[in-house]
């Protein structure tokens, strides 16, 4: 065998192994394989992975748990990969899943990978994209402050949880709050007027919402106090808003609109201490204001930001 045939060789082997590691972290995309789980997976696994799909009854085999994690954990990506690809029978013994490799793309299976991945890993909830979303599809009946008095409450059989009730709501874990907005209330032996949003709402965007709903009931926790807040709202908030909060700051006729004035009696009454909460912790944007008004929740605790409120509310009725 000629030098140049050994050399050839071994750089093709050198690349085989190089490159191996790359098919099994192919990244998928957890939105597309939502979609596909929907389609393909969720008449045997069900809609959120427990393995409960109406088909399942049917079989002799329970199709897996996704949600389960002990299992899932012991399972590399390329694993269930290979389980929905059809070339392992490890899943259940006998293979009662059906390999998928005729119908879907490499692609399209590392995006149900990805997917999968997100039924037993618990990702970090966002408060502001939750606010968004449960003033869209929550609120109609759970009112805009959770309280359960939304403009649809009055014609529901049983009135909608109130979600600012801290000492109901500590009593529900994460899971049970993400189960009962997923699966709807029937799922929960609730109240069969609450809607599953599982078609609708993908797990990061429901997880949203849980860790929205945790800041509706906590608030209670909070009280924000004045005093506590002066050095930080002159270092932060002063620069825009002004030394007593009249949106007259040093640098605020540089602004189209202009900063809010804090010490307006009548923002305080449209407002409520959420709002001003999440306009200081998300900035402009997570409320529907101007983008110039900054998040400062990765700056401040929630304590600080409580505080502000706080600061934000004797401004505002001093000027009375």
């Amino acid at each position: 065998m000629s030098k140049a045939v050994i050399q050839l060789v071994l750089s093709v082997t050198f690349l085989a192994i190089t490159f191996q590691p790359l098919i099994e972290v192919w990244a998928g995309s957890p939105e597309e394989g939502r979609k596909l789980f929907l389609a393909f997976c969720s008449a045997c696994h069900g809609a959120v992975g427990k393995g409960d799909g109406e088909a399942s009854k049917y079989l002799d085999i329970k199709p897996q748990d996704f949600t389960d994690q002990s299992v899932m954990v012991k399972l590399s990506d390329q694993d269930i990969f290979n389980f929905i690809h059809g070339e392992n029978n490890r899943f259940h013994g006998a293979r009662f899943l059906p390999g998928f490799q005729l119908q879907l793309t490499e692609m399209q299976i590392w995006d149900l990978v990805s997917f999968i991945r997100t039924l037993h890993t618990k990702p970090k909830g966002d408060p502001v994209s939750g606010r968004k979303l449960y003033l869209i599809y929550c609120s109609t009946c759970h009112g805009k402050d959770g309280q359960g008095k939304g403009e649809a409450a009055e014609f529901l059989e049983r009135k909608p949880a109130d979600h600012s009730d801290n000492d109901r709501m500590t009593q529900k874990t994460d899971d049970e709050l993400y189960n009962v907005i997923s699966q709807g209330g029937a799922a929960a032996h609730r109240s069969g007027s609450m809607p599953p949003w599982t078609t609708t709402l993908s797990p990061q965007q429901i997880w949203d919402i849980v860790s929205f709903i945790r800041l509706l009931h906590r608030q209670s926790k909070y009280e924000g106090v004045a005093s506590n807040a002066t050095a930080n709202f002159n270092k932060y908030c002063s620069v825009c808003h002004g030394q007593n909060g009249g949106g007259n700051g040093a640098i605020a006729a540089a602004f189209t609109p202009r900063p809010q004035n804090l010490a307006d009696s009548d923002y305080l009454r449209a407002h409520s201490r959420l709002d001003i909460y999440f306009a200081i912790m998300g900035g402009g944007n997570a409320v529907g204001k101007t983008q110039y008004m900054p998040p400062w929740g990765d700056v401040l605790s929630q304590q600080e930001i409580w505080d502000l409120v706080g600061y934000i509310e004797k401004l505002s009725r001093s000027s009375r």
